[in-house]
Order: C-alpha cells, then sequence, then structure tokens
C-alpha cells in the first residue's frame, strides 16, 4: 500500500472496505482485493492517492491532478470520472445526493454523474475534517491578524451558497433540526 503524507491522514480513508472487497491504493493505482481469500480481485486507473470512500457499491477516489473518480467496487469499472480543476483530496464526504471533496477548497460533485455542482473557497482554505449534516456543508478556518482566530463557515449543501459565518467557534458539537451547536 502507497505511504501518506502524514500520520493524520493515516486514519482517514486510506482503506475503505465494503462487498466482501478491501480497497487501498498501491503505486498510484486503486486496489481490490478479496476479504475472504486474499485475493486480488480488480485494480484501477492512475496516479491515485488517498482517502478513499465506499459507499452503496460505489467507490470514490481522486488523482494528484485532482480528477475525481467513482468506481463500481465489484468489477472495478469506471462509473464516472470528474476533472474539475482542483488539487486533488484529503477528505471525501458522500452526503445525500452529493460527493464532497476537500483539499482547502470544497468541492461539490453529483454522485450519479460527477458533474461540479459547485466549490467553495476562502482566501485561507478550510482545515480538516469538514462537516456535512442537516443540509448544510461546515468547514473552518483560521484568519491571523493582531491575533489568530477560528471561522465557521455554513453553506447550504444544495446550492454551495454561504448562509453564515461566526468567529471564533469551531465545527459543530451536533447539528439537528436547523441548529448547530459549537464551542
Amino acid at each position: 500500500m502507497d505511504t501518506v503524507s502524514d500520520d493524520y491522514a493515516m486514519g482517514k480513508g486510506v482503506v475503505a472496505a465494503g462487498g466482501g472487497k478491501v480497497f487501498f491504493i498501491q503505486t498510484g493505482q486503486l486496489v481490490a482485493l478479496n476479504v475472504q481469500t486474499g485475493a486480488r480481485a480488480w485494480k484501477f486507473g492512475s496516479g491515485l492517492q488517498a482517502p478513499l470512500l465506499y459507499r452503496s457499491g460505489v467507490l470514490y477516489a481522486a488523482s494528484k491532478t485532482g480528477a475525481v473518480y467513482a468506481v463500481n467496487a465489484s468489477n472495478g469499472k469506471k462509473v464516472w470520472g470528474s476533472q474539475a480543476a482542483s488539487q486533488g483530496a484529503v477528505q471525501l464526504v458522500a452526503d445525500g445526493e452529493r460527493l464532497l471533496a476537500h483539499n482547502g477548497d470544497i468541492q461539490a460533485y453529483g454522485l450519479k454523474d460527477g458533474k461540479l455542482l459547485w466549490r467553495a473557497h476562502e482566501e485561507n482554505g478550510f482545515i480538516q475534517p469538514i462537516v456535512a449534516e442537516g443540509g448544510l456543508v461546515l468547514g473552518q478556518n483560521s484568519v491571523s491578524g493582531a491575533y489568530t482566530y477560528d471561522i465557521l463557515h455554513a453553506y447550504d449543501a444544495a446550492t454551495g451558497k454561504q448562509l453564515w459565518e461566526q468567529g471564533n467557534h469551531d465545527l459543530p458539537a451536533a447539528v439537528k433540526d436547523g441548529t448547530v451547536i459549537s464551542q
């Protein structure tokens, strides 16, 4: 399995599992192994990197150049590939009918077709992780001036429109019924 850039990334989608298979990146290719036999079931692509995400029989991965792929987990065939310009991904999140790719910016792709739906950009970038819950996509960044403070940003998950931002707040402890609870 390919190594990851830092220890933090090790527990964040380096390996995915589902449908009787385990998935990982090896020499830039997505590899699927049968969990019962250990035999390689298939391999896909080139220039790919973690993180990986498995959801409902589909595996999602990104390339170093920013292309995002959906791969049929049972046979390794490409379902779709999005070539929207970005810089890889450090986190992939499935939210409703969207795949969110986080790389400092947040990109939302249609889960079924890979179409880029929206992109959220903040000058200072978003730090990990992003949270998708309750129709919101929440990202946090830090701003430095006379002192450094965090800003929590909330985006509409369907449109990507920023709904609000709140200074001196961290990612939420919970989101329920339209209420965000944060520190």
